[in-house]
């Protein structure tokens, strides 16, 4: 290459190469919405990977998704969080950055427009780093109320309150089970319990929930879920 920069792990890896005009993720400002409210907003114009959590720790085994496929966030009849948190998941060109002070700036190398920064350490605020990922298809639990998902566990080193889901994959839904009709939910989402440090990722169909007779299956569903750790996110993921 005439310019610009690459880097390479042990293995002769490429984990770095401004040739290809990449640009790390980080993530956009906090926001705050409730259940039953506007994915993720009201008129939202920006794109759809939306991260998000419970706000707060006190909302024990509540769920984040959205529900009826995007229409609004899930709602409390499948157990979700009454409030939540959710961000942006974007890359560093998308915001014209204007670099400032001291730090790492790396462009890729067909020029040094904001749009050309794969790397501003001055403006990682608020990085999404990716600790794991994986498809809706976890068969621990049961067949009863319980229900399947695959079990995440939280760093207990680090801040509960930064750990982010992307919501974009998800669907919650219900059915109350009226004049004779079987009552049921859909869970293809997030269940956060911060007392046990653990996020369930959920994949089920369920039939009369909450009730002794209560009957679950698996849904085969081909859809990605991943959890991020966001850094340095201000004080919003702090209250934990």
């Amino acid at each position: 290459m005439t310019h610009g920069l690459q880097i390479y792990n042990n293995q002769g890896e490429t984990v770095l190469d401004t040739e290809t005009g990449e640009s790390l993720l980080y993530t956009g400002s906090s926001n705050i919405a409730s259940a039953g409210s506007d994915y993720p907003e009201t008129n939202w114009a920006g794109n759809q990977l939306i991260l998000a959590r419970p706000r707060y720790s006190t909302y024990v085994n509540k769920t984040i998704s959205r529900y009826s496929w995007g229409g609004h966030w899930a709602l409390a009849q499948t157990g979700a969080a009454p409030q939540l948190v959710w961000r942006e998941l974007r890359t560093q060109s998308q915001d014209g950055l204007n670099p400032t002070g001291y730090g790492l700036l790396i462009y890729k190398s067909s020029g040094t427009s904001s749009s050309d920064i794969i790397l501003s350490a001055t403006d990682l605020d608020s990085t999404a780093v990716l600790v794991a990922t994986g498809k809706f298809n976890g068969t621990d639990g049961s067949s009863g109320n319980e229900g399947f998902y695959y079990e995440f566990t939280m760093d207990s080193n680090l801040d509960k309150g930064r750990y982010y889901v992307l919501a974009t994959n998800t669907q919650s839904q219900y059915a109350p089970g009226i004049r004779g009709s079987t009552a049921y939910q859909i869970h293809i989402n997030y269940r956060f319990n911060y007392s046990a440090g653990t996020i369930r990722v959920q994949n089920y169909f369920v039939t009369n929930q909450d009730t002794a007779s209560a009957s679950s299956t698996i849904e085969s569903r081909n859809y990605d879920w991943a959890i991020f750790y966001v850094r340095n996110g201000g004080s919003e993921d702090d209250n934990f």
